[in-house]
């Protein structure tokens, strides 16, 4: 549940007075309703989610009025789900999600206020309220990214390497042929590779290897992310590869799915006041770190919006300067 405050305190004295105080209290009132009490989803290492998005408390975007905006974007990936088969056929090792647009729902975040994850001080810093050393502006949407974007998130590209050894395993689902393509393809690519941290999968040895899981895990980070690219490539899709579409829609938050790029979901609000904080290490809070990033910021979830908010709608003088700069262009 949110903690004892009052909108003052919450939001600090300017930006209470930039707002006023009915827009003041109704964004409190939704930051407060946040989470009621009810669980859903599945314990991906997180906690379950603290709210679904449709009973999210909902922002009327007028009570922003008088406040700065900044964005993060999210790519769609699902969170508080375990990913552990495709095609019936089970996994070695269940792959856990932990979003996307609801990671600060989880509720060992939620709890902790982290309310973002990325990777690069520079970048987190961009989410970090200005008396913490940041760039942040009052509040933080959350914007869509494509459908297909989180085909770049590693927990999806784990969930490719876990399919792909289910599949080798099976017999008749892959070619013998076509798998042997397969793993001779990741190993021309680390002998081939200029860098050096790919080297290592020169010596790769098959998908269905009963040893390749703890090969895979000994592989560093850009490694095992390399398996993925090259499972996710078209030719070795063409060779049997599991589906990369397949994937992604199972991977991805249904309830997100088909938004526009650049449409806002959630509002979260950087820490305020003696509760400021720079750019964190989850992992000092308690908490798992994110699969995909490493460093993350102390932000509070204020709620949704009714529909996602159009980015042209949410930075209207941004758009203006951006068409009026390709006018002059085209004229």
């Amino acid at each position: 549940m949110a903690s004892k405050r009052n909108p003052l305190s919450w939001l600090g004295k300017k930006l209470f007075g930039n707002l006023g105080k009915d827009a003041a209290e109704a964004l409190f009132d939704n930051y407060s309703s946040v989470d009621k009490g009810v669980r859903t989803g599945t314990d991906s290492g997180a906690g379950q989610l603290v709210s679904d998005y449709g009973n999210l408390p909902v922002i009327d975007p007028e009570n922003l009025v008088g406040s700065t905006i900044s964005s993060t974007q999210a790519d769609l990936t699902a969170a508080a789900k375990n990913i552990g088969a495709l095609d019936g056929l089970q996994f070695e090792n269940t792959v856990p999600l932990r979003g996307g647009p609801f990671f600060p729902l989880q509720e060992l975040y939620y709890d902790k206020k982290i309310g973002w994850v990325t990777r690069g001080v520079d970048k987190a810093k961009e989410l970090v309220s200005p008396e913490a050393g940041g760039k942040a502006g009052d509040f933080v949407v959350v914007s869509a990214m494509g459908d297909a974007a989180h085909a770049s998130n590693v927990s999806v590209g784990k969930v490719l390497t876990e399919a792909t050894k289910a599949f080798a395993r099976e017999a008749g689902k892959i070619d013998p042929k076509d798998l042997s393509y397969i793993n001779e393809t990741i190993r021309e690519y680390g002998r081939k590779t200029k860098q050096p941290a790919l080297k290592s999968l020169e010596n790769f040895t098959s998908f269905d290897d009963p040893n390749v899981g703890q090969f895979i895990s000994s592989l560093s980070f850009d490694a095992r992310k390399a398996i993925a690219n090259q499972l996710a490539s078209t030719k070795l899709q063409n060779k049997g590869a599991p589906n990369l579409r397949r994937i992604l829609d199972q991977t991805i938050e249904p309830s997100l799915s088909g938004q526009n790029v650049g449409d806002g979901l959630l509002l979260l609000k950087p820490r305020y006041g003696k509760d400021a904080t720079g750019v964190i290490d989850p992992r000092l809070y308690g908490v798992l770190p994110h699969p995909d990033y490493n460093l993350g910021v102390q932000m509070d979830v204020v709620g949704r919006f009714e529909n996602p908010i159009a980015r042209t709608a949410l930075f209207p003088d941004f758009f203006l300067k951006t068409e009026g700069h390709l006018q002059t262009l085209i004229c």
